[in-house]
This record gives structure tokens, C-alpha cells and sequence, in this order.
């Protein structure tokens, strides 16, 4: 592979609303803080209007 391909996954998701919150997770907030910034956001306001972890569960995978 040299990056120039397309991978698309297909699943089945469902809403997780006892699923680890943003503020729990300290990498997760590294990575996205500087998006969070460039929105205007604070994580309070990110983890009020995105409250809920969605779970994927993969069901076909495509590589063209």
C-alpha cells in the first residue's frame, strides 16, 4: 500500500451513554485540545453537545 488507497468500513453503531467521557481520557483530549481551540470550544461544551460514545461494531471492510 502507498496511502493512495480508499478503505471504507460498514458497521452497525449504537449510542454508549455509559461510555468513557472525553475528560476521562488525557490523550484524547492532547490530540483534539488545538480543534477544540480552533472551534472556540471549551471540553465542557464539547462533552454537552457530543454526551454520548457511539460504538461501531465492523461488519465489511473494503480496500480499493
Amino acid at each position: 500500500m502507498t496511502g493512495d488507497e480508499l478503505v471504507t468500513i460498514e458497521g452497525v453503531a449504537r449510542l454508549d451513554p455509559d461510555g468513557p467521557r472525553a475528560a476521562d481520557h488525557p490523550a484524547y483530549l492532547a490530540k483534539y485540545q488545538p480543534k477544540l481551540d480552533g472551534y472556540g470550544w471549551s471540553v465542557e461544551q464539547f462533552m454537552a453537545d457530543y454526551p454520548f460514545v457511539i460504538r461501531i461494531a465492523p461488519t465489511r471492510w473494503r480496500v480499493a
